[in-house]
């Protein structure tokens, strides 16, 4: 299942354009902010995970530069389907850092803006590691709760927002184009699994 933000907006867009019902009887906590750096950055050299071996240093280094934006977009996205506002100041972050952000501008003009929906407390990130690097494309596997999400339309909780599996992967590609910086090409949310946070 192909995912536009965090792994929750392309499934809004279904729930709310097929007029989900709510359920107001099940609030939800907020959940923690994604952290600005990645786990392996700060740990010494003798803690590095395995999957260091399998891995150039260049490679290394091209990875936590995709992880580092998507870790900017997560924080960025987040602020913009909280507040549901298509501005340009939005706009501008979604052209910035996606692939598909014509798509992206049109779903929070027409499913967040219009819709009235908002993800009042996201989802959040406990752990990232690589799948595959290359100079051009680098995926990440990113263990995510989903615990703790609360999407709202017209203030009213949304059913049917969280996985089967409130704690599983979410696969994210990470393109580097010509002449720009690390842009997420696609998420895809793997409901199979619980995923281990470390």
């Amino acid at each position: 299942m192909k995912l536009a933000h965090s792994g929750v907006a392309a499934l809004l867009s279904l729930c709310v354009l097929c007029a989900c019902t709510t359920d107001a009887s099940k609030p939800r906590g907020e959940s923690s902010p994604v952290p600005s750096s990645t786990p392996e950055a700060s740990s010494p050299k003798s803690e590095m995970p395995a999957w260091h071996d399998r891995f150039t240093a260049e490679q290394i280094d091209a990875y936590e530069a995709a992880l580092l934006r998507w870790q900017e977009y997560t924080a960025k996205g987040n602020e913009i389907y909280r507040s549901g506002r298509d501005t340009p100041q939005a706009r501008a972050v979604l052209r910035e850092y996606s692939m598909e952000w014509q798509l992206r501008v049109r779903e929070l003009a027409q499913v967040y803006d219009q819709g009235a929906v908002r993800i009042v407390s996201p989802e959040s990130a406990l752990s990232w590691k690589p799948i595959s690097i290359t100079d051009k494309v680098v995926v990440i596997s990113q263990c995510t709760d989903y615990t703790n999400l609360l999407v709202t339309q017209e203030g009213e909780p949304v059913k049917g927002t969280r996985p089967d599996n409130l704690v599983t992967p979410l696969l994210i590609e990470m393109d580097k184009p010509v002449g720009r910086d690390w842009m997420v090409a696609t998420t895809n949310l793997k409901d199979e699994r619980p995923c281990a946070a470390r």
